[in-house]
């Protein structure tokens, strides 16, 4: 049963986390890159269908740069650490 409950909280994390981050960053754009970004509607689809995978693509839509593209694999890594660590946490090794 804690390894449903373990599971159930890494996927929630996993689509919340990237979420609160595009949203986050969404909120901070200047109006020019604010326009390439993802509508409402698929920015809430693409965490749900993709994970954390969605965040390099939402960085290099709306910044169209190698910079984008860096800070998206970055928020990819801080987007896994919860669901890493939280399965870490509950992993019946570490018990």
């Amino acid at each position: 049963m804690r390894e449903v409950a373990t599971l159930s909280l890494q996927i929630a994390l996993n689509v919340l986390v990237p979420l609160w981050i595009v949203r986050a960053d969404m909120r901070r754009l200047d109006p020019h890159r604010l326009e390439r970004c993802w509508n409402d509607a698929t920015c809430l689809a693409a965490p749900v269908a993709f994970g954390p995978l969605c965040l390099p693509f939402h960085f290099v839509k709306s910044r169209r740069s190698p910079l984008g593209f860096l800070m998206g694999l970055g928020a990819l890594v801080l987007a896994w650490c919860p669901s890493v660590l939280v399965g870490l946490a509950f992993s019946p090794s570490s018990h």
